[in-house]
């Protein structure tokens, strides 16, 4: 059989659906990068709450978060619970680069944490300076590109002397390769 040479790029929610469409269709893709993740929908939607509502009770926050699913449950025919996207990754295989902006109020840093540590297949996490919305800093698309050449044109002279080793779930400090850039951390 031949390699594939498709990859997946998302930001958000579209890294949500790749890493979904990762999970499910490994084969048919060589490599996937996941900018802005999210682990689960409803984390998301409990973070959010939290951040903005600091003084509600847990326990309220959860009782609302209960309403909202069943509203859109009704409405849009559709359980926030069952976007799980760390389920997901846990059945992903095909290599990772997860990438997040470390100040992201809207998904925090922590999504990145917990999906690089369910991934199932070897994966890298990046995070940056910068927020939900803001651009990548060029070493990220760097890395980004370095990773797409090593996956998706092996065998290309472009690929001669790209190495790319996973980290999966640790921290670049406790990894080899090291960036020098100031924006860039790798987790």
């Amino acid at each position: 059989s031949t390699q594939s040479t498709w990859g997946l790029w998302g930001r958000s929610m579209g890294a949500a659906t790749s890493i979904m469409y990762a999970s499910g269709h490994g084969s048919e893709i060589s490599a996937v990068v996941a900018d802005s993740a999210f682990s689960s929908l409803y984390q998301v939607m409990i973070d959010l709450v939290k951040s903005y509502q600091k003084w509600i009770p847990s326990a309220a926050v959860k009782l609302a978060a209960i309403e909202i699913r069943h509203e859109v449950k009704q409405r849009a025919a559709f359980d926030i619970k069952k976007l799980n996207t760390i389920e997901y990754a846990k059945q992903a295989h095909t290599p990772a680069i997860l990438g997040h902006a470390n100040g992201d109020s809207f998904i925090k840093i922590t999504h990145l944490e917990d999906l690089s540590k369910a991934w199932g297949g070897p994966c890298e996490a990046i995070s940056f300076k910068g927020d939900h919305g803001t651009n990548r800093p060029e070493p990220f698309y760097a890395s980004v590109t370095q990773f797409f050449i090593y996956h998706l044109l092996p065998d290309s002279d472009l690929a001669k002397g790209i190495v790319w080793t996973p980290n999966n779930g640790r921290t670049r400090e406790q990894s080899d390769r090291v960036c020098s850039c100031e924006n860039c951390q790798i987790m």
